[in-house]
């Protein structure tokens, strides 16, 4: 991933990455504090508007961005955790499996 980051003069900074499909994202960040992000479909192309932030506003959805709220924890299964020691695992199953479309107890 590669940031590229340029000064506006009179108006802030804007900050462009690639988002690894020749798409750019662009954060433009004003003196003010607003930020606009926008989506470049390739380097060459006009930037699209995707929102506008409020300084405040900002801050907040960065902390989440960055994982200050919630860490994910990788699992290489799918699973949720019930009360006790029951845990609920996924399980993908192809429609003509046996058990394709019936109930834990229909299938035994």
């Amino acid at each position: 991933m590669t940031v590229y980051e340029s000064d506006l003069p009179g108006v802030g900074k804007k900050h462009e990455i690639e988002l690894g499909d020749d798409s750019r994202l662009v954060v433009v960040t004003h003196n003010t504090g607003k930020r606009e992000v926008f989506r470049r479909e390739d380097p060459d192309a006009d930037s699209e508007k995707l929102f506008e932030l409020s300084d405040s506003l900002a801050r907040q959805v960065g902390t989440i961005l960055e994982g200050a709220y919630f860490q994910p924890v990788r699992s290489d299964l799918i699973e949720t955790a019930l009360a006790g020691d029951t845990v609920l695992e996924w399980v993908a199953v192809d429609d003509d499996d046996p058990v394709a479309g019936k109930t834990l107890a229909e299938s035994g």
